[in-house]
C-alpha cells in the first residue's frame, strides 16, 4: 500500500469500519497497559527482593523494614527510610535509622533479565556493594553489628567515650558539642568473590570526624553475592584502619573540661579504661601496643591494626570469637602507627567483668570504685573464677533453679528474684518478645531489670518486665 492511500483506505469504510477500528485499538491499547502492568510488577517485585537480600546480606536475620524501593537511572535499586531492629519491633527505642540505601547492579540489562526471566531465579553477582546514607544510632547500636567493633556508631572512632567519667557513648548531638562541624553519616559494605575467596570491606564514615574501615579475606565456595550469608566461610585474614578527622582533639578537650583536668591526663585514662576493658574479656596486650594507641589517643591521625589468623575462624561462630578475645588469640596481629610496624603480643587469662557503678555507666568510673574498694571494687575480690558469693542463706527450687543460693556458678539458672544480686555480670536471658541475648545485669529497679547489651563501639541499656522474663543463665 502506498502513502497516499492510507488516509483513504483508513477513512472510506463507513461508520461500521470505523467502529470495528476503534475497538480494536482499544483492545491494543488494554493490551498494552496491561503488559506495562505486568512487567512493572515483575520488576517491583524484583527491586524490593535485591533491597531485602542486601539488607540481609549486610545485617543477618535482623528485622528490617524501608519504604519506596525504585531504580535509578543506572540501573542501581534505591530505598528509603531503612529502619534495623536489633532484638525485633518489641524493642523500638533500639534501633538503628538510614535515610536511604542504594544497591548497586551489573546495569539495566542484568535487571531486567534477572526480572523477566523466569529460568534466573536467584540473580547471580559477584559483587555486591550497598551504600546506606545518613545514619543515625541513638542509642549507640553498632550500625555494622559487629564487624567495626569497637568504633562508635557515629563517631567512628576506637573507644570513643573511655576515659570519661559520666560518658560511655555519644551521639551527633554531642560531636557538635564538642566544636566538631560533622557531616551525615554513611555506612558501605562491599563484597566481592574472586578465585574462592570473599573480599569484604566495611566502611564508616563521618566527614569531619572520623573514618573506620575494615577489611576481611573468606574462603568460599559460592559465587554469588547475594547468597554469601548462606554460605559456610573460613576468615583467614582482618585489618581495621582509623582515619581521625578532628575528633581525638575534641574528644579530649571536651572530658578534661568535662572532667575538671587536662587532656594529657584524660588520655591516660583513656588508654587505662581501654586496657581494663580488654581484660573483661580476658585479653592484655604489650606495652609497645599500648604506647602506640596512646600515641594515637593523644595526637589522632591514623592507625591500623590487624593480621593473618593462625587458626582461621568459620562463619558458624564468628562474632563470637572477635566478641569473647579468642579471635585475638588466634591472629598474628600487627599494629601500624607513624610508620612503624609493631607485632601485637597479646597475654590471656581468665575474664575480668568489671561491675557498674551505682548511677553511672562509664568504665573508669567503675574502674575508681574497683581500685578504691568500693561496691564495685568489693564485688571483684577473688571474683575471677570463683563463682558469685552472697549473703543470703542458700535455697533451692527443686526444678533446678537455684534462689538465694550461696554461690551461684557459671551456667547455672538464675531465678527472677536473684537477678537483682548479678550487678555488673554477664547473663543470657530468655524474653518472650526476643531471641536470646547476653546482657550485662546493671540493677533492679522498680520491679525492673536494667541490663546493658554490648554491641561493637557502643551499648544499649534497656529494662525488662517481669511479664516479658522467661529464664536466665549466668554466663559470668
Amino acid at each position: 500500500m502506498s502513502r497516499k492511500s492510507r488516509p483513504s483506505a483508513r477513512m472510506g469504510k463507513g461508520r461500521g469500519g470505523g467502529s470495528g477500528g476503534l475497538s480494536k485499538g482499544f483492545v491494543a491499547a488494554l493490551m498494552l497497559v496491561l503488559a506495562i502492568g505486568g512487567y512493572g510488577f515483575l520488576l517491583l517485585h524484583q527491586l524490593n527482593f535485591l533491597v531485602g537480600r542486601s539488607l540481609l546480606v549486610a545485617f543477618g536475620d535482623a528485622e528490617t523494614t524501608y519504604r519506596s524501593a525504585w531504580v535509578d537511572w543506572d540501573g542501581d535499586v534505591t530505598a528509603k527510610d531503612v529502619v534495623l531492629y536489633p532484638w525485633g519491633q518489641g524493642q523500638p527505642d533500639l534501633v538503628v535509622k538510614f535515610e536511604r540505601v542504594r544497591v548497586e547492579t551489573p546495569g539495566w540489562g542484568w535487571l531486567l533479565r534477572s526480572a523477566f526471566d523466569k529460568h534466573v531465579g536467584v540473580p547471580s553477582m559477584e559483587r555486591l556493594h550497598v551504600a546506606l546514607e545518613g545514619v543515625q544510632s541513638t542509642e549507640g547500636v553498632d550500625p555494622s553489628f559487629g564487624d567495626l567493633g569497637v568504633m562508635g556508631a557515629v563517631s567512628a572512632s576506637p573507644f570513643e567515650a573511655e576515659g570519661c567519667m559520666d560518658d560511655g557513648m555519644w551521639v551527633r548531638e554531642e560531636l557538635l558539642a564538642m566544636g566538631l562541624d560533622p557531616l551525615p553519616t554513611t555506612l558501605d559494605f562491599d563484597y566481592r568473590i574472586a578465585d574462592g575467596q570473599l573480599h569484604t570491606e566495611v566502611v564508616l564514615d563521618t566527614p569531619g570526624v572520623s573514618t573506620a574501615r575494615l577489611e576481611r579475606r573468606e574462603k568460599i565456595a559460592a559465587n554469588n553475592a547475594l547468597l554469601i550469608d548462606f554460605e559456610p566461610t573460613l576468615a583467614g585474614f582482618e585489618r581495621w584502619t582509623v582515619q581521625d578527622h578532628g575528633f581525638v582533639e575534641a574528644r579530649n578537650a571536651f572530658c578534661a573540661k568535662k572532667d575538671g583536668i587536662d587532656p594529657a591526663t584524660f588520655v591516660s585514662r583513656h588508654v587505662e579504661a581501654v586496657s581494663r576493658l580488654l581484660e573483661t574479656i580476658g585479653a592484655a596486650a604489650d606495652a609497645g601496643t599500648l604506647a602506640a594507641y596512646g600515641d594515637f589517643a593523644a595526637n589522632g591521625g591514623e592507625i591500623a591494626f590487624g593480621g593473618d589468623y593462625v587458626q582461621p575462624l568459620p562463619s558458624e561462630g564468628f562474632y563470637e570469637a572477635r566478641e569473647s578475645g579468642e579471635a585475638l588469640a588466634r591472629m598474628h596481629g600487627i599494629l601500624d602507627r607513624g610508620g612503624k610496624r609493631l607485632p601485637v603480643e597479646w597475654r590471656r587469662f581468665d575474664a575480668r567483668p568489671l561491675p557498674a557503678r551505682d548511677g553511672g555507666t562509664a568504665t573508669y568510673a567503675a574502674l575508681l570504685a574497683e581500685r578504691n574498694g568500693g561496691p564495685a571494687g568489693a564485688a571483684m575480690q577473688g571474683r575471677a573464677t570463683a563463682g558469685l558469693a552472697s549473703s543470703l542463706p542458700a535455697s533451692s527450687t527443686g526444678d533446678g533453679v537455684i534462689s538465694h543460693a550461696n554461690l551461684i556458678s557459671p551456667g547455672s539458672t538464675v531465678a527472677w528474684t536473684d537477678l537483682g544480686q548479678l550487678q555488673g555480670h554477664w547473663i543470657q536471658v530468655w524474653t518472650a518478645h526476643n531471641a536470646p541475648r547476653q546482657v550485662m545485669v546493671l540493677g533492679m529497679d522498680r520491679g525492673q531489670l536494667q541490663v546493658r547489651a554490648r554491641l561493637g563501639g557502643g551499648h544499649a541499656d534497656y529494662r525488662i518486665t517481669r511479664d516479658a522474663f522467661l529464664r536466665a543463665r549466668l554466663v559470668q
